[in-house]
């Protein structure tokens, strides 16, 4: 086996095992084994990521000392935590998920492995997802209505339906590079999955991965217009077809199984904040910023929000004082750092954003080739759409999320410097 195909393999199986793994007999069956996982994957191919990284001085640009910064406030929390080990086992979580955004991005730039390989990696991880989404929602059809809290039913392999749904929005504007760069069958295929997961996406009915879809869309049609409207047009032309007869399938699906107006009803903008989940969000947040009020500086700890909630009183909380029914996070990454990891950790997370944002605008506009731009451009739509999505869910808990976000900040830096721009700092070098 050559060098080559010894990398591919890694990453490869770093990429599908941290994505589908599971343990049936553990109260949560997804997240304990994918970082698992990651782990002993990290472990056994130590040889080829240590030489990745350290056989050359290596250069920390901005994002990735925002990222540093972000896993230093995650240790650094673990002196504030009741649970240590919660706090250890997350930080420790980060811990990888930077390691892995490094070796991605590195063996990217060293043509360790090719962006189509991965690509087509995830292509088929997709495709498993969806496989089996679908059979669960056939399943459920033969027992029950496909709307409201049926829907729960179907989490495909990320463990819970709201998660999946984000899923299909990050992992869809990833495929959609294949769909720029590669020709024939891979080109089809590609499309053809992003379709069924948008098609899916829309049948789950979460609003929180609905709003990421609109964000998305939205910074695609800005994005495409004001970089070349000639250039953007076919663009346009070629997705016309393929998003009609997906709604119009949607639609169908709907009216055979007598769930249109519900399917409306859900999501209905007017009725995101007054609906049962809506309000929940919001009395989460609104207690949250009583903990943010007493520990705004240091947090109370990775993974410790669970343990300081309850001190701020359930009173308003139906489902949490009556039912038994506990949270393991406010529902909202962002408020769910400054809590845990206090102000430094919230603006070391805001900031790999933020500096992603910088380089790929950047380099839009220095970049002649016009596919690269493309590509940036539904880069950048993604973290958008990742973004708004955290602001209502927790990706931030699992692993799946974590390593399809480091992977799309390592194409972003793969395609900026390709593109000629960096934002270098004084090399620093590991002897």
């Amino acid at each position: 086996m050559s060098q080559k195909q010894i990398y591919t393999t890694f990453y490869c199986l770093l990429l599908a095992g941290s994505s589908v793994c599971f343990w049936n007999n553990l109260q949560d069956a997804t997240l304990l084994p994918r970082v698992l996982f990651a782990f002993v994957c990290l472990l056994l191919f130590s040889p080829l990521w240590y030489r990745l990284l350290w056989n050359k001085s290596p250069e920390l640009q901005l994002p990735d000392l925002f990222f540093s910064g972000y896993v230093f406030f995650h240790f650094l929390s673990i002196t504030q935590a009741i649970n240590k080990p919660e706090a250890f086992f997350e930080s420790a979580k980060i811990f990888m998920v930077f390691i892995c955004y490094l070796l991605f991005k590195e063996g990217l730039l060293q043509n360790k492995v090719s962006v189509s390989t991965i690509l087509k990696t995830l292509l088929f991880i997709c495709l498993g997802y969806s496989l089996f989404a679908i059979s669960q929602l056939i399943d459920l059809s033969r027992i029950a209505t496909l709307e409201g809290d049926n829907l729960y039913a179907i989490n495909a392999l990320a463990g819970h339906k709201n998660l999946y749904s984000g899923l299909l929005v990050t992992t869809g504007c990833l495929l959609g590079i294949l769909v720029i760069t590669e020709n024939g069958i891979w080109r089809y295929l590609s499309g053809g999955i992003i379709l069924l997961q948008g098609i899916l996406l829309l049948l789950l009915q979460s609003r929180s991965a609905f709003l990421a879809l609109l964000a998305v869309a939205v910074v695609l049609a800005v994005g495409l217009f004001f970089l070349n409207q000639k250039s953007a047009l076919p663009v346009f032309k070629k997705l016309i077809l393929p998003a009609t007869a997906g709604f119009i399938i949607l639609l169908a699906i709907l009216a055979v199984n007598g769930t249109l107006t519900s399917f409306y009803n859900r999501l209905n903008f007017a009725h995101y904040l007054t609906s049962d989940t809506g309000s929940e969000r919001l009395a989460l947040w609104y207690k949250s910023a009583y903990i943010i009020e007493d520990h705004w500086l240091t947090g109370v700890g990775a993974r410790n929000w669970m343990l300081v909630f309850p001190y701020y009183s359930y009173k308003g909380m139906f489902r949490l004082m009556y039912l038994n029914v506990s949270f393991l996070q406010p529902h909202n990454d962002f408020i769910w750092v400054w809590c845990e990891l206090g102000i430094g950790g919230l603006m070391a997370f805001i900031g790999i954003f933020l500096s992603f944002f910088y380089r790929i605008i950047t380099s839009v506009k220095t970049l002649v080739n016009s596919n690269t731009r493309f590509i940036l451009i539904l880069l950048l739509a993604q973290q958008v759409g990742f973004m708004v999505f955290s602001f209502f869910d927790f990706p931030k808990e699992r692993m799946e999320h974590q390593i399809t976000l480091a992977l799309s900040w390592a194409l972003i830096s793969y395609y900026t410097n390709k593109g000629g721009y960096t934002i270098k700092l004084k090399p620093i070098a590991v002897n």
